[in-house]
């Protein structure tokens, strides 16, 4: 935000907290626990200032559209796929407005598109290459008017979800107060945040079940799964409109024996409170909504917490499961999940026993299997088409034979048997993690080499 406003300190300070304390980043957090997307969307705002300076303004800053969107890809497959449809609305824009030199930004694109490329494929061929070599149940197609927890709220139930500024699918109050006041200061509001503020109002509504999705469920919009994922982007924009707002109201206020350092710190926490606030609220809410039963003669009047039977299952289960979904199972181990999804060994004539715990380190599993006898046993550790792995037992390597249920197949004999399992490796990712490294070089040269160059025009 520095660099987009040009070393406005104090705007970049608001947008950082309007962002970060947002009302649905702390639900990504929070609530839903989805690390890999909250991590993506941290690099949304980077990777979004990389597009506007290919497509608006410094072409040649190219890399920082690269830099954005390659660690959005190293974090969330799905974030990557919804920030580069955000690349080709603002493309097509790009296209019908009067810029300069546009062969030249179509050349920047294609450079950043292809760096892209190179700096990702290292994840994405192993990816493919996989889910060409087996039968893979990939997630299912959710239905976009209902996500696991609730149906898609109309227009009226959103704006309601952000006036009760709780952790839910809605980007709070913030949104309520940054819409209106940007309406109140139109005259005033400079036409990019004007732009801004319509690609909120459009994304916010966009979320709800104004806009016609049932339409789009048989299309490849579907694999967004939950609308509502467009709350991310529209964050930015909201971050972007509050910012400019609230650094308005702050320039035009003058306090006697307030220093600005004191003014602006006092202007950040108040930002943050509305985020902070929804969090604590919903806690507060999600604590005091548990049954409890006190025993009979108990003292103290503290109550005792029990978990209710049709919240065990959700609470538990994956205490002693080897994963809570089957997505990417091979599906001849779907047809099985139950006994992999209970971490049971089975063997010959009925044998069955629990899988011992495991440890993980420098990319070795390893754990140990007693048996009374020699026999063959099926793991709860599916089984991909491939040469992928290596298992060792008492570190002899064996060959990895696929079960019946989709799962690795090995011999154990009489005594204890320590397993090894490693990822082999492949000298056609490690050629490509190479190369991805010497572009990375190339990529923080430039941006050092222009951290340089702006410092000596600033001289």
């Amino acid at each position: 935000m520095l660099s987009f406003t040009k070393k406005n300190i104090p705007q970049a300070g608001f947008f950082a907290v309007l962002y970060n304390f947002s009302v649905y980043h702390l639900t990504d957090l929070f609530t839903r626990f989805d690390l890999g997307e909250w991590i993506a969307m941290l690099f949304f705002p980077l990777a979004l200032l990389g597009i506007y300076e290919l497509f608006f303004r410094d072409s040649h800053r190219w890399y920082i559209a690269v830099i954005g969107i390659t660690l959005i890809a190293y974090s969330h497959i799905l974030s990557t796929l919804l920030i580069i449809c955000v690349g080709v609305l603002l493309f097509i824009f790009a296209l019908f407005s009067k810029q300069s030199n546009k062969l030249l930004r179509l050349f920047d694109v294609l450079k950043a598109a292809v760096t892209i490329f190179l700096l990702t494929i290292f994840e994405i061929y192993p990816m493919i290459k996989i889910s060409l070599a087996n039968k893979i149940r990939f997630p299912k197609k959710y239905n976009l008017l209902r996500s696991p927890d609730s149906r898609l709220p109309g227009l009226y139930k959103f704006i309601h979800l952000c006036l009760k500024n709780q952790l839910n699918m809605s980007l709070g109050i913030l949104l309520i107060i940054i819409i209106v006041a940007s309406l109140a200061f139109w005259r005033i509001t400079p036409s990019l945040y004007k732009k801004s503020l319509i690609l909120l109002i459009i994304l916010s509504v966009s979320t709800t079940t104004f806009f016609p999705w049932a339409d789009f469920q048989k299309t490849p919009a579907a694999i967004i799964q939950f609308p509502w994922r467009l709350l991310s982007i529209a964050s930015i924009f909201m971050a972007l409109n509050g910012s400019w707002l609230a650094y308005l109201i702050f320039s035009k206020i003058h306090l006697r024996h307030v220093s600005l350092d004191i003014l602006l710190l006092f202007s950040l926490v108040l930002l943050a409170l509305p985020g902070l606030s929804a969090e604590y609220y919903s806690h507060y809410k999600e604590v005091h909504t548990y049954q409890y039963i006190k025993h009979h003669g108990q003292k103290n009047n503290r109550p005792q917490f029990i978990l209710l039977g049709k919240c065990y299952h959700s609470y538990f289960s994956n205490l002693n499961n080897t994963a809570a979904h089957t997505d990417y199972y091979p599906y001849k181990a779907y047809l099985h999940k139950v006994s992999i999804l209970h971490n049971e060994m089975l063997g010959k004539k009925g044998w069955k026993k629990k899988m011992p715990p495991i440890s993980f380190k420098r990319n070795q599993v390893t754990f140990k299997i007693y048996s009374s006898r020699t026999r063959t046993i099926s793991l709860p550790i599916l089984y991909y088409s491939g040469n992928y792995y290596e298992i060792k037992i008492n570190n002899q390597t064996q060959k990895i034979k696929k079960s019946l249920r989709g799962t690795f197949l090995v011999k154990v004999h009489s005594g204890n048997n320590t397993f090894k399992i490693t990822i082999k490796k492949q000298p056609t990712n490690i050629s490509l993690r190479y190369v991805a490294c010497v572009i990375w070089i190339i990529i923080i040269w430039l941006f050092c080499s222009d951290l340089l160059r702006t410092k000596k025009q600033h001289l």
